[in-house]
């Protein structure tokens, strides 16, 4: 089944158990939620979200990791950072693709500043950051294998 045909078909199985009134499962709207992120659409998964959250329900930090990736990717860096900083309210602790996330929007939206901010961070956190954001952290120039063993120390 390709990749929209099952995003589909998850969202309307999802209107399907709203209209009839059910409870659907908390992994169900993870898939939904993380469909609509990978098709691109951020709000309309935040929105299931709310809704999800407005009934009691918790979100996981794939659900959140996948709105600050799809935020990041359409350009919109602020709502990329409302949806990190709400998953770190929330006591989540985010995972290696959600910082490459934040580092992506930063750098993508000219804050390289802030990028490297959130990078020394990571740093003292102890995340291990990956190549993608070493990358973007412009260490992929000759001897960047160095600069990174340097950085990681």
């Amino acid at each position: 089944m390709r990749r929209r045909t099952f995003i589909g078909a998850c969202l309307l199985m999802y209107m399907k158990m709203e209209e009839k009134g059910m409870e659907v499962p908390s992994h169900a709207i993870s898939l939904v939620v993380n469909g609509l992120c990978k098709d691109g659409k951020p709000f309309e998964g935040m929105a299931i979200l709310e809704k999800m959250v407005g009934r009691g329900g918790k979100a996981n930090v794939a659900v959140y990791t996948a709105l600050m990736d799809s935020f990041a990717k359409g350009g919109n860096e602020e709502q990329a950072m409302v949806v990190f900083d709400r998953m770190r309210s929330e006591g989540f602790e985010p995972v290696e693709v959600a910082y490459g996330a934040v580092v992506n929007c930063l750098c993508k939206a000219g804050k390289l500043e802030r990028a490297k901010e959130w990078f020394e961070y990571f740093k003292e956190k102890g995340v291990g950051v990956n190549v993608v954001v070493y990358t973007l952290m412009g260490l992929e120039k000759p001897g960047w294998l160095m600069k990174r063993r340097s950085l990681t120390r």
